[in-house]
């Protein structure tokens, strides 16, 4: 019984729809180059007639990170020709995080780049934004990861890119898939502009209320000014020996900084390790109970958590007890400021 779904096939890059062909990349390109991978510092330039100079940290996921670009004299770039950028080019990172991909829009093109592969389709045989998402996918990066080279430093060498077999869907296809994926690209810089806007408005409007600079409907006077030891316990924590296999991986949560800064939102619940009561009663690690504010005081100071469920710590914390007439969501945010 075959496993291949009718109107699909099985060729050398897996299943694929039955009208897909397969080709090698170099059949698709008349360009297939690396950029300038000499020393081109003695060329940088801050003359406005200067060249944009295009390298690997300014190349994003379908897009550019442009702070920071470097500009290149102009005969720099008559010499090196061949990294000279036309639009519709795919730039490809070939060292470090390898495989990431963006196109070269119009507003870019007669720049030069560094390091970068560069990728000039044949006209008519390929959508260029097609095979950026595809490079930039899951699927596509795993696959470039095939090819890499080199025994301490990985990269992609362009050699192995010419013959790299790829699919290659009819250009109708292509064109509508690149376009559907564009648009959700855009729905999501959208939805994180929007979500950066909305973090300013309760940034502001915390600095606003935890200051009393505003205050809410229906309360005045004056505010108090206390000591933090006046309104919580301040509790260090513990490491149980390492050496001692009995004294770890029992029921009791032991947070470090690591699990902190691991932890997106402000309660944290899961830690990476657990020790024993044994671990416990052995070390300077004190039970924490829920709701306490796990305080970084060593290496990612002033980082803050919810304690969602009972936790100890390691020495690298101070963290705080609320007591019973403070609210600790209160102390959270003011911490925050």
């Amino acid at each position: 019984m075959s496993d291949v779904p009718e109107g699909y096939k099985m060729s050398e890059v897996g299943v694929i729809p039955e009208d897909w062909e397969v080709k090698t990349f170099g059949e698709l390109t008349t360009l297939l180059t690396n950029g300038f991978v000499g020393k081109a510092t003695d060329y940088y330039t801050d003359s406005d007639d200067g060249v944009l100079y295009i390298q690997g940290f300014n190349v994003e996921e379908n897009s550019f990170n442009l702070f920071g670009i470097k500009r290149v004299t102009l005969e720099f770039h008559k010499q090196h020709t061949k990294s000279y950028l036309l639009e519709g080019d795919l730039l490809t990172i070939q060292t470090g995080d390898i495989g990431l991909t963006t196109i070269v829009p119009k507003e870019l093109e007669g720049s030069n780049c560094h390091a970068l592969i560069i990728s000039r389709f044949k006209k008519g045989k390929a959508i260029p934004k097609f095979f950026s998402h595809y490079f930039n996918s899951f699927y596509g990066r795993k696959r470039l990861k095939d090819i890499e080279t080199g025994s301490t430093i990985k990269h992609l060498n362009v050699g192995d890119m010419i013959q790299w077999l790829i699919p290659s869907p009819p250009l109708p296809e292509q064109q509508a898939i690149a376009s559907a994926l564009s648009d959700v690209d855009a729905l999501i810089t959208a939805l994180e502009q929007l979500i950066t806007k909305k973090r300013n408005i309760k940034k502001g409007t915390m600095q606003q209320l935890l200051t009393g600079e505003k205050r809410l409907p229906g309360f005045g006077g004056e505010w108090e000014v206390k000591k933090l030891g006046e309104i919580a316990d301040i509790i260090s924590g513990g490491t149980p020996s390492t050496i001692i296999s009995e004294f770890w991986n029992g029921d009791i949560k032991w947070c470090t900084p690591t699990d902190i800064t691991r932890t997106k939102q402000k309660y944290l619940l899961h830690t990476e390790k657990n020790i024993s009561e044994k671990g416990l009663k052995n070390s300077s690690a004190t039970l924490l109970p829920v709701g306490a504010l796990l305080l970084c005081s060593r290496a990612t100071i002033g980082e803050i958590r919810i304690a969602k469920d009972v936790v100890c710590t390691n020495q690298g914390f101070k963290s705080l007890v609320c007591k019973k007439s403070f609210d600790n969501q209160f102390v959270y945010y003011l911490l925050l400021l």
